[in-house]
C-alpha cells in the first residue's frame, strides 16, 4: 500500500506539472518578440516566473525523494542522474539558465530507462521528450535573437508530463505492491480439490 511518504511526493508532482503548465502557458502566449514596441504585462509576467519557481521547488522535493524512496528500482546512477536533474533546477533558480537548462535535458534523459522501473515506460518518455522540447523551446527563441515567439509553444509539454509523473507516483514503490500482493493470499487457497 501507498505510504504518506508517497502520497506526498505524487502530490508535489502533480503540484510542480500544475505551476510549471502556468509557466510555460503565460511564457507562450504573452512574451513580445525583443526590441518590438509592445510590452508584456508585469504583473502577468510575475505570475508566470513566480508559478515557475514554485514548481522547481515542488521538482527539486520530487527528485530528492526519486533519488531516496526509489533507490533500489533506479539504481545508483538513475538516482545520481536525478539529483543532475534536480541540480539543473537550482542553476535554474539561480539565474543560471543555460547551465541548468543543459542538466535538466541530460540528466532527464539519464534517468529515463531507471525511472522506467519505477512508472509506466511512456510517462518516462514523454518527460525526456518534454524536457527535450523545453530546451529547443528556449534555444529556438535565443536563437533567434526573441524574434520567432512560437518557438516557446514547444515548451506547453513539460507541465504535463510532470504532472503524469506525480499522478503515477501515487501508488508508491512497485517492490512494496509486490509484497503487498504476495501477502494478501492465504496458504492453502490455491491447493487443489481432492482427487483432482
Amino acid at each position: 500500500m501507498p505510504t504518506a511518504a508517497d502520497r506526498l511526493l505524487a502530490l508535489a508532482g502533480f503540484m510542480a506539472g500544475s505551476l510549471f503548465t502556468i509557466w510555460a502557458s503565460i511564457i507562450a502566449v504573452s512574451t513580445p518578440p525583443w526590441g518590438s514596441m509592445a510590452l508584456a504585462d508585469e504583473g502577468l509576467m510575475a505570475a508566470a516566473y513566480g508559478a515557475g519557481l514554485v514548481g522547481m521547488i515542488f521538482a527539486i522535493c520530487v527528485l530528492v525523494g526519486l533519488a531516496t524512496r526509489y533507490v533500489d528500482e533506479l539504481g545508483s546512477l538513475g538516482a545520481v542522474a536525478a539529483i543532475v536533474v534536480a541540480g539543473g533546477f537550482f542553476f535554474a533558480i539561480g539565474g543560471a539558465s543555460i547551465v541548468g537548462l543543459l542538466l535538466l535535458m541530460g540528466g532527464t534523459i539519464a534517468i529515463g530507462p531507471a525511472l522506467a522501473r519505477v512508472v509506466h515506460p511512456l510517462v518516462a518518455a514523454f518527460l525526456a521528450l518534454a524536457t527535450v522540447l523545453l530546451a529547443l523551446a528556449m534555444f529556438g527563441f535565443v536563437g533567434s535573437d526573441g524574434q520567432a515567439t512560437f518557438w516557446l509553444l514547444f515548451g506547453g509539454s513539460f507541465g504535463p508530463a510532470w504532472m503524469m509523473l506525480g499522478f503515477s507516483l501515487r501508488h508508491g514503490r512497485r517492490a512494496d505492491r509486490i509484497v503487498t500482493a504476495a501477502g494478501m493470499g492465504q496458504p492453502g487457497t490455491s491447493a487443489s480439490p481432492a482427487g483432482v
